[in-house]
């Protein structure tokens, strides 16, 4: 017995020096659907999508005319009219900000760098309204 339990650290030993590492940028992962489906009101979003994995979902459409108007606030706040020069910052990141994400993105670029801007204001408003 004692040699099967040898041969079985070195099989699992021989295993952990074969494991090839997680891609260090990956570090926004889906839930597992055996963790979701158990309890799916825990993973799924009531009113808003912030990020890709919800993006477009009928139930929560409601919600992007408030993104837009909280992109305007953004844009007032800063005495600025236009959102170009946030759009080209975020085009420049697009590539690296996708490869956070553990799996692929299927939003086409436009779609995903509007996504970003609108989310990332969405969430800077909000931190800055509550902080005040």
């Amino acid at each position: 017995m004692l040699e099967t339990s040898a041969d079985h650290m070195l099989d699992i030993d021989k295993k952990l020096a074969e494991l090839p590492p997680i891609p260090s940028e990956h570090c926004i992962f889906r839930v597992h659907d055996l963790l979701h489906n158990e309890n799916i009101t825990a993973y799924e979003p009531n009113f808003v999508a912030i990020g890709p994995h919800h993006h477009g979902k009928d139930n929560l459409q409601p919600m992007e005319e408030h993104k837009l108007r909280y992109l305007q606030q953004f844009l007032e706040r800063r005495n600025e009219t236009s959102a170009e020069r946030y759009i080209m910052a975020i085009r420049e990141s697009e590539q690296r900000a996708r490869k956070f994400y553990a799996e692929p993105i299927s939003l086409e670029s436009n779609e995903f760098v509007e996504m970003m801007l609108l989310d990332s204001c969405v969430i800077l408003e909000l931190l800055r309204n509550c902080s005040t």
